[in-house]
C-alpha cells in the first residue's frame, strides 16, 4: 500500500496543472504497481531516409524506406528480464523512392532492399532488448564515383549483420494513461489509452501493449 501511495503522489507531481486530479487512477496505479510478469505485444515501424546499396560508395545510395517487425514475450518485471522466449514476426520493406546523398544520378536498385530482418532476441543488461539480425543490400547502380563522374556505376548485392537495442518500458507508465501524458516528448499513448508509443532517433516508432499476468 505504501508503493501505490507513493506512485500516486508521484504522479501527481508529473500531471499537468490543467490536469484535474480525478484523471489519476487509483485502480491503474495499484495494478502495475502489483504486476510480477507483464506481457508486452510491441509493433515497430520504420519511415526514414536511409542507405540502400552496399560497396564502395554505398553511403551515398539512400532509400525512403518503410519497415516493421513485431514482438511478443513475457516480462520479470522485479528481475527487469525476460521471463520466457521472444516470439518474432517480420514484415517487408518497401522503398517508395531513392537519392544520391551527394546530389548525383539517383541509385537503382536491382532487386529489394530488406532494412531489418530480426533473427533473436535476448535481455541484455536491464530494461533493454538485443535484436540481432540481417540488414540485405541488393546489386545496385550507384553514383559511387560522383563529383567527378555522374555515371552510374554496379555494386554487387551485400548482406550485414544488424544489432538493434530496444527499451522495455515500465508497465507502471501505463498508470499515466488516464491523464494522457508522460513527461516525455517522444513518448505518448495511443488514442484508446490501452498502448504507449515511444519514437526512437534511428526512424523506428514502437508501440508497447503490456497486459499484466500477475
Amino acid at each position: 500500500m505504501r508503493n501505490t501511495m507513493k506512485m500516486a503522489a508521484l504522479l501527481m507531481i508529473a500531471a499537468p496543472l490543467s490536469a484535474p486530479a480525478q484523471q489519476i487512477d487509483m485502480a491503474a496505479i495499484q495494478k502495475w504497481s502489483a504486476a510480477k510478469v507483464v506481457h508486452y505485444a510491441v509493433d515497430a515501424r520504420f519511415d526514414a531516409w536511409t542507405q540502400v546499396a552496399g560497396g564502395k560508395g554505398g553511403e551515398s545510395a539512400q532509400g525512403k524506406v518503410g519497415d516493421a517487425y513485431a514482438l511478443e514475450f513475457d516480462w520479470d518485471v522485479r528481475a527487469r528480464q525476460l521471463a520466457g522466449p521472444v516470439t518474432i514476426r517480420n514484415g517487408k520493406s518497401v522503398v517508395s523512392d531513392t537519392r544520391d546523398r551527394g546530389e548525383c544520378a539517383k541509385p537503382v536498385l536491382q532487386g529489394d532492399y530488406e532494412h531489418f530482418d530480426a533473427t533473436e532476441a535476448k535481455s541484455t543488461n536491464r530494461d533493454l532488448l538485443e535484436l540481432k539480425g540481417n540488414r540485405h543490400f541488393p546489386a545496385a547502380q550507384i553514383a559511387n564515383e560522383c563529383p567527378a563522374s555522374r555515371a552510374l556505376h554496379a555494386v554487387a548485392a551485400e548482406q550485414r549483420g544488424v544489432v538493434e537495442n530496444i527499451p522495455v518500458p515500465e508497465a507502471k507508465m501505463m498508470s499515466l494513461a488516464g491523464m494522457g501524458v508522460t513527461g516525455n516528448p517522444k513518448v505518448s499513448f495511443t488514442p484508446d489509452r490501452q498502448s504507449l508509443v515511444m519514437h526512437l532517433d534511428n526512424g523506428w516508432t514502437l508501440t508497447y501493449t503490456p497486459t499484466a499476468l500477475k
